[in-house]
């Protein structure tokens, strides 16, 4: 009875997970993001009223939040709880049939996500290439993360290999006859992403481990036989019961697998097809994206000359400015520390709309014998009079090409 509802609840476990995780999708819908305002409602309830939590937390299913381990816990309970009902009352399966869709469903569900994650890899999604203000911080101002992301996202090779090494298991998963094959692949490659996970304090540890554990679930069943030929006890791989089952017998079942791999393949390559992206590096990045060098700053008023600008800061101590592929401004200051500000393109202008905390400011930008003028202005009160100030920043555009980081260097030997 109890490894009734141990299987069932397993199968539950791992496939409500799998629909309820708030994954992002480019062409299907994602139901976890459809359900996340519900459960964050009751991820808010149970960490104040049952763990007590006093602390301002994520209630929201995120990548290792809080939210998303008390969804965990929910999902444990209550598939659980669905297990023992399903033991209990509803008895169309038997338990080799319950192993069958327990093996199928971690097959498919692990060849999804090692398909699509091996694809960003190959197409350089993933491990992209550092931003300009990455580039330009002091190592020991990058978090494990970053630095980790940052120095496998140098390489295209590593990247495009480590996307292969993710799609064969996926692959090999897809069929019952290399299945077992597929899950060791699998295992290594999961054990060695949460390995990276743990050390480099990588925020994917929940998923990385459902699926190293997923792949664990598809070799569990032949550990034994695997053991026993391995101390010389057995001649011979024996396979389990359940393998010579097939409990949905339609003729539809060859097109419904066709149609679930195909939906597999068409959700993974979407987004690189419809924006003619097959390598990330290469991709158009916004105007003026870019690493600034600041050679001269001032500001003039019809009053007095000024450094101090009331949305950034001492405009003095700005060392380089940075313009980010996600519409952020960010500005590097003397100290090392940085200030990054959200912006927005105005074509008509020619100019960036920058957000700073109460106000939006223009800054123009325009080149001259290959210099970069950042300019813009401020109305300020004086003596209870409006006074425009006049900031400008004389920058050169660093080319990123020519750092040791961008050059595809390889030595066989070191002379």
């Amino acid at each position: 009875m109890i490894q009734k509802i141990v299987n069932r609840s397993l199968l539950m476990f791992i496939v409500l997970f799998a629909i309820t995780l708030p994954f992002p999708l480019h062409f299907f819908p994602s139901f976890g993001f459809l359900v996340s305002d519900f459960f964050q409602s009751i991820n808010e309830f149970t960490a104040t009223y049952i763990f007590g939590v006093d602390f301002k937390f994520i209630s929201n299913i995120e990548s290792d939040s809080l939210g998303l381990y008390i969804h965990c816990f929910h999902l444990l309970l209550f598939s659980i709880f669905l297990g023992f009902c399903w033991s209990k009352w509803f008895l169309r399966f038997s338990d080799n049939q319950i192993l069958y869709f327990l093996q199928v469903s971690a097959s498919y569900i692990l060849a999804f996500f090692l398909l699509k994650y091996g694809v960003d890899k190959i197409f350089k999604v993933q491990f992209y290439f550092p931003e300009p203000n990455t580039l330009f911080t002091p190592l020991g101002y990058l978090s494990k993360d970053i630095l980790f992301w940052s120095t496998v996202g140098s390489s295209y090779i590593y990247s495009v290999l480590s996307g292969i090494i993710e799609i064969i298991p996926a692959i090999l998963l897809l069929r019952r006859k290399t299945r077992l094959l597929g899950a060791f692949f699998a295992f290594g490659t999961m054990l060695h992403v949460l390995i990276i996970n743990f050390s480099f304090d990588i925020s994917v540890k929940i998923l990385s481990s459902y699926l190293l554990i997923l792949s664990m679930l598809l070799i569990l069943p032949y550990a034994k036989s695997i053991f026993a030929i391995f101390i010389n006890q057995a001649e011979r791989f024996v396979r389990p019961e359940f393998e010579n089952i097939n409990p949905i017998k339609n003729r539809f079942q060859k097109l419904f697998k066709a149609i679930l791999i195909a939906a597999m393949l068409f959700e993974s390559l979407y987004f690189f097809a419809e924006n003619n992206i097959y390598n990330d590096d290469l991709a158009p990045r916004p105007k003026f994206h870019g690493a600034y060098q600041v050679r001269s700053n001032f500001g003039l008023t019809s009053i007095e000359f000024q450094t101090n600008s009331k949305y950034f800061g001492k405009i003095d101590s700005i060392k380089r400015i940075f313009i980010h592929r996600r519409g952020y401004l960010i500005l590097q200051f003397q100290d090392e520390h940085f200030r990054d500000f959200p912006i927005s393109f105005d074509e008509k202008k020619n100019s960036w709309m920058v957000n700073t905390e109460n106000n939006q400011v223009e800054i123009h930008i325009h080149s001259e014998n290959h210099q970069y003028f950042f300019t813009w202005e401020e109305i300020r009160l004086v003596d209870k009079k409006p006074i425009k100030f006049y900031f400008k920043l004389e920058t050169f555009k660093i080319d990123l090409k020519k750092l040791p980081l961008s050059k595809p260097l390889f030595h066989w030997f070191v002379a």
